[in-house]
């Protein structure tokens, strides 16, 4: 009686993993992980990419190691990254308050729409540097809490 008791709760647990593994974006899987706080509106989409170096950042995605695109709740949203590998890296986000799929900027070039950088990062007279948004990843878990400005 015990023994069949027992393999029902080991079953019970092998059938329940497989639904916590798919789960996207979640928290308890992720890697790196950027929490975003203080957003002025849940309107539009957060925008977040991780880059392996300073090629492209942070303004061209396209150079970006891996994007992600997230809905705001309740004026706050996460980017989480997946399976990445001991490095060092650096993540750009922006709110794309109006989800036309890019930053909108004044006529001088400077941001209209929220942006930020992991560490906190704050550029002078520019967006921040690559070596100051830059931070050491070691396995299994970064997290960071980053204000757009």
């Amino acid at each position: 009686m015990k023994c069949k008791a027992i393999l029902l709760l080991l079953s019970a647990g092998f059938v329940a993993l497989p639904r916590q593994a798919l789960s996207d974006n979640s928290e308890s899987s992720a890697r790196i992980v950027m929490h975003v706080d203080a957003l002025s509106t849940n309107r539009g989409s957060l925008h977040c990419a991780l880059y392996a170096n300073e090629k492209g950042f942070p303004e061209e995605p396209k150079y970006a190691l891996a994007q992600i695109k997230v809905q705001p709740r309740d004026k706050k949203a996460t980017c989480a990254f997946h399976d990445v590998k001991a490095g060092r890296y650096a993540v750009a986000l922006w709110h794309d308050v109006n989800n036309d799929g890019k930053v909108d900027s004044n006529w001088l070039g400077i941001p209209t729409e929220p942006v930020g950088a992991s560490n906190n990062a704050k550029g002078r007279f520019g967006p921040p540097k690559f070596a100051s948004a830059s931070f050491e990843y070691r396995p299994p878990l970064l997290q960071q809490t980053i204000r757009l400005q």
